[in-house]
């Protein structure tokens, strides 16, 4: 009796180890799992984050080509203005010069 008693404890033994070792297997194939997904939304994630950033990167290139397109313009608006206000100062001081030379009772050049 104490012999079967012992073999049925001994068998217990080892079917509680194969059921620890299989326990543990479990336990590392969902490990492993865990960290391939992991890896996956990991790997998803990076690609997302460089996608949004080309997409940033793209949308800063169009807005600078933009900005630089109004600056161009806005350069080039300006300098006619210049010039033109340029023309207006030189013909208001034509016509000072004219009424000056008039009033000192001589004639206008270029007109005999």
């Amino acid at each position: 009796a104490v012999v079967s008693t012992q073999s049925t404890g001994e068998q217990e033994n080892k079917n509680l180890a194969g059921k620890v070792a299989q326990l543990e297997k479990n336990q590392t194939a969902k490990l492993v799992s865990l960290q391939g997904e992991f890896a996956a939304f990991r790997n998803a994630t990076n690609d997302g984050f460089v996608a949004l950033q080309d997409t940033m990167d793209s949308m800063m290139e169009g807005e600078r080509a933009v900005i630089d397109t109004k600056l161009v313009n806005l350069q080039e608006t300006i300098e006619r203005d210049i010039e033109h206000r340029v023309e207006a100062v030189k013909e208001d001081m034509r016509d000072i010069a004219s009424e000056v030379t008039i009033l000192k009772g001589e004639e206008p050049k270029g007109n005999p």
